[in-house]
């Protein structure tokens, strides 16, 4: 799979733990550590993020993106 730059930097966003949804009972917000939102969005729909499991704070859940066995490989051979 060729990337563009733009979902090469998502993935690096994702690898180094920079994404994670936050949700709080008035709102919902993606932090995307530099990247668009709607490219995790398409990485996710593509196989190659998957959001994690609910981590509880206070009055927030916190759910953070992580590579797939895809989004991986396909970030090394970006790399390459």
């Amino acid at each position: 799979m060729r990337l563009t730059k733009t979902q090469i930097t998502a993935l690096q966003a994702v690898e180094r733990g920079a994404v994670w949804d936050e949700e709080h009972t008035e709102y919902f917000q993606l932090q995307t550590g530099g990247a668009r939102a709607h490219t995790i969005f398409d990485l996710e729909g593509d196989g190659l993020v998957k959001r994690g499991p609910e981590e509880k704070m206070e009055k927030i859940s916190i759910y953070r993106y992580s590579l797939t066995d895809a989004g991986k490989k396909a970030l090394e051979e970006a790399r390459k």
